[in-house]
């Protein structure tokens, strides 16, 4: 049987853009992901890799934390695009710290249009 689960805690390590896009290639394989990235240099390219899981056709529970990465507002448009992930029907996300102001937390707001997001 193949593995349908993983949550991984890899909070304050050195985990950067390509970490995070080696990451997100599990998704389309599982329908349960739950990451724990706070403390790491993820920046903007980082978490922008992580919205790929958006494709992830089996997908279902996604958990990312992603706090006290210096974020800024530009992967928000990418992380409100998770909406669109076809099976996600809960989703998680950990943005204490991250530098997303006003026009962030906006695009964030889109998520709400999700239609199967409980």
């Amino acid at each position: 049987p193949l593995l349908a689960t993983i949550h991984l805690n890899l909070r304050d390590n050195s985990i950067g853009p390509p970490g995070a896009q080696a990451l997100a290639r599990w998704g389309p394989a599982l329908q349960t992901l739950s990451l724990n990235l706070e403390r790491n240099p993820l920046g903007p390219s980082g978490v922008a890799a992580l919205t790929s899981l958006s494709t992830a056709r089996a997908l279902s529970d996604l958990s990312l934390y992603l706090g006290y990465n210096k974020v800024g507002e530009g992967p928000c448009s990418g992380l409100s695009r998770l909406r669109c992930a076809p099976a996600l029907r809960r989703l998680r996300l950990g943005l204490q710290s991250t530098g997303i102001a006003c026009d962030g937390a906006e695009m964030l707001g889109l998520l709400a249009t999700a239609p199967g997001l409980t």
